[in-house]
Parts: C-alpha cells; structure tokens; sequence
C-alpha cells in the first residue's frame, strides 16, 4: 500500500510539473475535453447503430469511422508542416463540435442511421489529423525528456479520464431515455477545448511546425516519414505494434457490445459502463507509467502482450464481474503501451520528419482498426462470441513476441540521447529549450578538442562560435587576472558572440579538453527565442559584473 501511495504521489507530483508548463496545460486540457466527448459520442453512435442494425450496424459504424480515419492519417503530415500545430489542434475540436451537433441533430430527427456513418466519418478524419498534431506540438513545448515522458503521461491520463468520464455520461444520458443529452455534451466539451488552446507560445518560431522541405512525396511529404522509417527501423516497428492494437481495439468495439447485450446480461447500459471500465484501468495505468523514466523497447512489448491477455480471459469466463476487471486491465496496458509507445516515436523523429511519421503512423493504425471493425462479425459468426473474444486476446501477445526479437536485432533509435539533451541543459541558456530546439543544436556541434595550456579564446580576437565543455578545466582570465574556473557542463564564449564585438577574457586549457562547438549561426538561432534570451542575458551580465569587481 505504501509504494502504491508513493506512486500516487510521484504521479501527482510529475503531472504538476509538466502542467506547469502553460503551453502542455493548455494542449493536455483540450485533449482531456475533446477525447471525453468524443468517447461519449462513439458510444452514443454505437448503441444507436446497434438498436438499428444490430452488430452488423456497429461494425459499420466502425468502418465509417476508420477509413476517413485511415485517408486523413496519410494526410496529416501536409496541414502539419504548414500551419502551426496548435492552431490544427483548433481547428480539429470546431470540426468534431460541428459533428457533435449533427448527431443531436439526427438523433431528435429520428433520422437515417446513414446519418450516424457520416457523423462517424467526420469523428474518424478529426482523430486521424488530433493525435499527431498532439504529438507534434509536445517535444515543441516539453524542455526535457522526462518532461516530454510526464506530458504523455497526461495525454495518456485525459485519456483515461475520458475514456472513463464520456461513455458514463452517454450511459446515463440513454439509461434516462435522453440520449440526445450526451451529444449536447460532447458539443460544449468541445467548445471548452477549443477555447483553452487559444495564447500557446512557443519558444522559437522553427519549434510551431516541422519546417516543409523539398522532399519526394509532393506536398502530402509522406516519402519524408519514410525515410526516417528506412533510416531507423526500430520506429517502424512501433507503428507496427499500434497497427495490431488498433486491429485488435476494432474487434473488440464490437465485441463489448455483443458482450454487454448478449452474454453478461447488462444490457445498452452496459456497454458504457464496460468501456467505462478501461478509462478506470488507464487511469491506474499512467501511475504506472510515471515509474518509466525511459521508455524502452521492453516495456513497450510487456504494454501490448498485457492489451490482449485480458480479454481472452472474457471469453473463457464470461461474467459482468470479470469483465469488468479484464477491461481494466486492458486500459491500464493501453496507458503504459501510448506513453511508451509515443515517447518512442517522439524521441526517434528529428523536428522536420515527426509530422510525417504521425502520418504514417495515423495511416497505418487507421487501416488496423478498419480491418478489425469489418472484421468483427465474420469472426463473430465463424466462431461464436466466446471463441472470438478469445481468438481477439491472443493476437497482441503473439505479436508483442515477434516484435520483441525484432527490437533485439534492430536496438532503440534515439535522434539525440537523453545523456545528450542532459548535458546540453547544464548550460543556463540552453535549459529553457525544448526539445526540438536542442536536437537542432546537436545537429549542429562540432567536436572539438585541446591540449593542456592550450588557449581556447584569447581577449581582443574576434568571437566566431560557442563552447560547452565536455570533459576537462579552464581558466578565464583578464590581463592576468584569474575570473573564473569552469569544468564540465560550462558554456563559454557567449558575450562575443551576443555583443558583436571582441572577446572580453582569455580561456586556456588547465588540462586536456573536450568540447563541443557551436558557430555564431546555430548558438544566436538557439538563444533567440525569450526564454533563452533571458537566461543568457543573465549569464553575461553576471560575469560582467564578476570581473569589474574582480
């Protein structure tokens, strides 16, 4: 119970700090919103398709829903290499509000269910375009790998909320014969995401989008996401893992409702209250997923094999009690699998191909769940509900095992490593970047190196690049005078470089050095933005102040 309680509150503890950063606050709040009316309305759509075409409906249902999806997700990348991240994010909550507002509206109308497909359709091609322009927009505003680790956690927690808070209230609203009502609450949950995306600032203007590039691939630059892919597999074996949870996450939205009406006895009620049930597991699950400070290939295959088990283990024993554990557990694997699973692709992406891979990634997982959602009454009528709902279980842990060995062979590609990004932030004007605005720098560093007595800048001569010390000392002088001593993790050469004029100290080598060197372009581009700008502002003026007192 103890280590339960220290997890609540690392948990606690980590959302707090990423959510104090304005930018995350902002985005994880629209996402808690928009993910909350949007599971209420699915829900609400499904029940309706079912009432109308029984499973064949739902399946249906599905389809409309993924295969928008599936063309949107090989769209993404174009509307995210040109308009600023936050402002797609804006304009996905308008269209999923407008949706939301055409199913109050054929609902009171008694309309076609053809009406619900094509509602679905614009709920599919919204979430196709949502999560990676989510995901695009966090490394652009996280300053730390762990504080990208902590803003997963919170998408992952909204979705967990969400996922728990909008199929209950679509449940009350049908139990109270007013089903009407969860759309009108999906359409002001909306309305409310939309306003909190509004006053989102970024560091530097390159970290609002992925710069467009000239690559093959026209304007959509899918050939861009490819590349990336070709150039670090081990990305694409992540997409392939989420392919398979969606294919799986498509059977199972028709499984539940066979489950709920037909073998556990709980009715249209019900199947809010079981996908009720895996927003409750999520939620425990991104405690858990606060304990992994590095996402890494492992935890990631644990995530998807414990998705599956769960819900093989319904099939064998199907009772409303067991179900609703196995569902649990089931969202609490889909927390950990989304924030390792992100996390992953977010650090293997440089800035410019990010977009892109999302694309790739929406494309891929759209075609999943379209083939599990068509796939839902064949293999219902081919096995019986029982034997589906098993045959569904053993698909990711089989799966996780291929995948496993792959992510043996092929290791884990990090754009830059974590030791990296860490010893880049010792120096003060640096800490404030994101992470987009430091895989930039790295790109950019030349190594350099030094012999004991050897002078590294000399006062007088003219400033042409930056310095972070890697291994070694040095000494900064004035005309004799010993200013400062600086080890490890010290940036040096920034008051030239800032002022335009001529190095104000002398800088020798004390033993051997290793450095790593910026030019005048790449450090002035870095600390351009005002965070940084401030930060380095405050270096020079102390170290100013420290040798005229000196």
């Amino acid at each position: 119970m103890n280590r339960l309680l220290a997890a609540a509150r690392s948990a606690a503890a980590a959302s707090v700090a990423a959510l104090a950063n304005p930018g995350v606050r902002r985005v994880q709040a629209a996402w808690l919103l928009g993910f909350t009316a949007d599971t209420a309305l699915l829900v609400l759509l499904a029940v309706t398709a079912f009432a109308a075409a029984g499973a064949v409906g739902v399946a249906v249902l599905g389809a409309a829903r993924m295969l928008p999806s599936t063309v949107f997700g090989f769209l993404a990348a174009a509307p995210l290499g040109r308009w600023r991240g936050d402002r797609v994010l804006l304009g996905l909550a308008v269209a999923r509000g407008l949706a939301a507002l055409g199913a109050i509206g054929v609902i009171l109308a008694g309309a076609d269910v053809l009406w619900l497909y094509a509602v679905a359709a614009v709920t599919g091609a919204a979430d196709a375009l949502g999560r990676p322009a989510q995901h695009t927009v966090l490394p652009a505003l996280a300053t730390t790998p762990g504080e990208l680790v902590t803003a997963n956690v919170a998408s992952s927690t909204g979705e967990a909320i969400g996922s728990f808070a909008g199929p209950l209230i679509a449940a009350a609203c049908i139990a109270l014969g007013v089903p009407a009502a969860a759309a009108i609450a999906a359409l002001a949950a909306q309305a409310l995401g939309a306003i909190a995306l509004f006053g989102i600032r970024f560091e530097h203007a390159a970290d609002e989008r992925g710069p467009e590039t000239r690559e093959p691939g026209g304007g959509l630059r899918i050939a861009v996401g490819f590349a990336a892919i070709r150039r670090r597999p081990a990305i694409g074996l992540v997409i392939v893992g989420f392919s398979a949870q969606t294919l799986v996450r498509g059977l199972l939205a028709t499984l539940i409702v066979v489950l709920s009406t037909e073998l556990v006895g709980l009715g249209e009620p019900g199947v809010g209250l079981l996908n009720a049930a895996i927003g409750v597991g999520g939620m425990a699950g991104m405690i858990g997923g606060l304990a992994l400070r590095r996402s890494t290939p492992l935890a990631y295959t644990a995530a998807l094999a414990a998705w599956g088990l769960p819900i093989a283990i319904i099939g064998v024993a199907p009772a409303a009690g067991v179900a609703l554990v196995a569902l649990a557990a089931v969202g609490l694997a889909n927390a950990l699998l989304d924030i390792v699973g992100f996390t992953l692709l977010q650090r293997g992406c440089r800035n410019e191909e990010r977009g892109a891979v999302f694309a790739i990634f929406e494309g891929a997982v759209g075609i999943g769940a379209t083939v599990g959602s068509l796939g839902a009454p064949l293999l219902i009528d081919l096995l019986g509900s029982r034997a589906a709902l098993v045959g569904t279980g053993v698909i990711l842990p089989a799966a996780a095992v291929i995948l496993g060995l792959l992510f043996r062979r092929l290791g884990h590609a990090e754009v830059v490593s974590t030791d990296d990004i860490e010893h880049l932030q010792r120096v003060p004007a640096f800490r404030v970047l994101p992470l987009t605005g430091l895989e930039r720098l790295v790109a950019s560093a030349v190594p350099v190196s030094f012999r004991a007595g050897d002078v590294l800048m000399r006062k007088g001569e003219a400033g042409d690049r930056f310095l972070v010390i890697d291994t070694g000392n040095v000494e900064v002088s004035d005309d004799g005078r010993v200013l400062d001593l600086l080890g490890p993790g010290a940036g040096i050469g920034e008051i030239a470089l800032l002022r335009g004029g001529p190095r104000t100290a002398t800088v020798t080598a004390l033993t051997d050095v290793t450095a790593q060197a910026f030019d005048a372009a790449a450090f002035l581009a870095a600390v351009s933005g005002p965070g940084a700008a401030s930060a380095i502002t405050r270096v020079v003026d102390e170290r100013l102040t420290r040798s005229a007192t000196d």
